[in-house]
């Protein structure tokens, strides 16, 4: 079926790790489409808003206080790859909190593959395989599907740039998903616009 999802982040990379200001996701299903933010405000307060509404933070367990000092996922995935760079091997757990569910990311285990060309991909080299492990702490239903682990293969796409997520698989009792990286736009271009 259709399925759409955008996620947007914005915030600060500095010595103290990902500070994330506001993360934004778009999700279209089918033509159903939904959209959720999180404003992280003073001393680690975060405002929730769906689809244009403030929501409080008083579902399956989650407060300010279980969410306080969590990532959205995509400032998350960046936290992982930054940890990547500086320890060059698969450590790491990062808090996140998706506007719907708290959970840990614990990345751990790795090989070296050679990924083989694909039609979908980007990439195609050696890589790092990782397995970031889902650890559900709130607002999970009994019967979610989320994937209780997700295998990370990271590469150096571009010179000077860190090993980045080329592919991505996670699996539930449903199904798989595999998501390839298809495109890499450098800063520079982004700020040569700008001008």
């Amino acid at each position: 079926w259709p399925y759409k999802l955008k996620l947007e982040a914005a915030g600060e990379l500095g010595r103290e790790g990902v500070a994330p200001r506001h993360f934004r996701q778009v999700h279209d299903d089918d033509g159903r489409q939904k959209r959720r933010e999180i404003r992280y405000g003073d001393e680690g307060r975060l405002e929730l808003r769906l689809d244009g509404q403030p929501k409080p933070l008083d579902d399956g367990g989650l407060s300010q206080r279980t969410v306080q000092g969590a990532l959205d996922p995509a400032s998350a995935f960046l936290s992982l790859i930054e940890v990547f760079a500086r320890e060059r091997r698969c450590v790491g757990l990062v808090r996140v909190f998706d506007g719907k569910r708290r959970y840990d990311l614990r990345l751990a285990g790795e090989d070296q593959v050679t990924l083989s060309p694909s039609r979908y991909a980007l990439y195609s080299g050696p890589a790092t395989r990782c397995r970031l492990a889902l650890e559900a702490h709130a607002g999970f239903r009994k019967s979610s599907r989320f994937p209780r682990a997700i295998d990370v293969w990271l590469a150096q796409v571009a010179e000077g740039a860190p090993a980045l997520p080329v592919r991505m698989v996670g699996r539930n009792d449903l199904a798989a998903m595999v998501i390839h990286l298809t495109g890499l736009r450098p800063a520079g271009a982004a700020e040569q616009a700008r001008r």
